[in-house]
């Protein structure tokens, strides 16, 4: 998994929730979309609203790989911040390019407890 800090913007302490439930709504398709996985949390830097989300490849959050309800989503965070949210790599050990499963012999698919 890959580790991104994602800046969305600056934030103001009456409307935190607002803004956290904006970023949750878009960070929650992407996880239903398969782009983003596990967990993820956000904090309040500085007065800027960030998360931490881990993702399945180096460029799964590209826009190009966004389904509509993920578009969507976007907009509203991009309408509330006024700019597209800033995505920058955390992990040092990333690979350098993704890799691809059409070639692989087989997939071992699991899931949660819960899912």
């Amino acid at each position: 998994m890959i580790l991104y800090k994602v800046v969305f913007g600056h934030v103001e302490k009456k409307n935190r929730q607002d803004a956290e439930d904006v970023v949750e709504s878009y960070i929650g398709v992407l996880l239903h979309n398969g782009q983003a996985c596990g967990e993820y949390f956000t904090v309040v830097r500085e007065g800027s609203l960030i998360a931490y989300v881990m993702v399945q490849g180096r460029h799964a959050q590209s826009l190009k790989y966004h389904c509509k309800y993920g578009m969507e989503r976007l907009k509203k965070v991009t309408d509330f911040f006024g700019k597209r949210p800033e995505w920058n790599l955390e992990d040092d050990d990333a690979p350098k390019a993704d890799t691809t499963w059409t070639e692989a012999p087989f997939l071992h698919l699991f899931t949660h407890l819960f899912d």
